[in-house]
C-alpha cells in the first residue's frame, strides 16, 4: 500500500497565530514532525541573515522560493505545511493541484473577530522584534481572508477552525471531517457570517468542551490522529 501524502495548510489573517501555531502544535508532532514547513517570512528571514537588510527587503524572492519550494515537494510527492494569509486566490490553486496529484488536505484555519486585532497582534509581534505588515496589507487582506475562508473548507479534506480572539488562545470552534462537523463551540460572529447561506450535506455533532482537558496539546494531537486515521 502506497504512502498517503498531505498538504497541510494554515490559513488565517495577519497576526491570528499561524506560525506559532505550528512552532507549538505542529512541529512537534509525530505526524507533521518530519514535514517540510515552507513560509513566505521564514525564508524572507533567512535572505534577511545572509544579505543584511529588512524582510520587506525580501519578500518577492522569498515569494518565488515558496513556489519552487511547493512545486519541488509535489514533484518529489513529498507532504508539507504551508502557512498562507490565504488573501488571494493561490491558496486555492495550490489545494487542487495537491488533490489532482492524489494528495489529501488538511487546512487549519485561524481567525480574529476583527481587523483591529489583526493591527495590534502584528504591532506586538514587531515590539518583539518580528516582521512588520504595512497597515494597508492589513486592511486590505483581512475581509478577504475571513469571507472566503470557506472555499478552504470544500478543497479539504479534514479542517480545523479556531478563534484566536479572545482570552482562550487557538479557540477551537469545529472539526471537519468528510462526513462529519464537530462543534465545539458556537459560532462567533466571522464564522456566522462566512459561512451565511453556505450548505453542506454533512451531519453535525455538538460536542461538549469537557472533553477538552487542559493538555491542549494533547487534545489536538488525540484528534489529528483519529481525522487523518478516518481518512486515510
Amino acid at each position: 500500500m502506497s504512502k498517503q501524502n498531505w498538504l497541510v495548510i494554515i490559513a488565517g489573517p495577519n497576526g491570528a497565530g499561524k506560525s506559532t501555531f505550528y512552532h507549538q502544535i505542529l512541529q512537534s508532532d509525530p505526524l507533521f514532525k518530519n514535514a517540510p514547513f515552507v513560509n513566505l517570512d521564514n525564508y524572507a528571514k533567512e535572505m534577511v541573515a545572509q544579505n543584511g537588510g529588512t524582510t520587506e527587503d525580501y519578500f518577492i524572492q522569498a515569494g518565488r522560493k515558496v513556489r519552487q519550494s511547493i512545486d519541488n515537494y509535489f514533484k518529489k510527492k513529498k507532504s508539507f505545511v504551508y502557512e498562507t494569509t490565504s488573501s488571494g486566490l493561490s491558496h486555492l490553486k495550490i489545494m487542487e493541484n495537491a488533490r489532482n496529484r492524489g494528495y489529501k488536505v488538511a487546512t487549519i484555519f485561524i481567525g480574529l473577530s476583527k481587523v483591529e486585532l489583526s493591527h495590534l497582534r502584528v504591532q506586538q509581534r514587531v515590539n518583539e522584534g518580528g516582521h512588520n505588515v504595512s497597515p494597508e496589507d492589513i486592511e486590505r487582506r483581512f475581509p478577504k481572508v475571513i469571507k472566503n475562508f470557506p472555499n478552504m473548507l470544500a478543497r479539504s479534506d479534514i479542517a480545523a477552525v479556531f478563534d484566536n480572539s479572545g482570552r482562550t488562545p487557538y479557540k477551537l470552534i469545529f472539526l471537519m471531517d468528510k462526513y462529519h462537523f464537530r462543534v465545539f463551540y458556537t459560532y462567533p460572529r466571522w464564522v456566522k457570517e462566512a459561512t451565511k447561506g453556505r450548505n453542506t450535506s454533512k451531519n453535525f455533532i455538538f460536542v461538549n468542551t469537557n472533553d477538552i482537558k487542559e493538555n491542549k496539546k494533547e487534545f489536538f494531537t488525540k484528534i489529528a490522529k483519529q481525522l487523518f486515521l478516518n481518512t486515510k
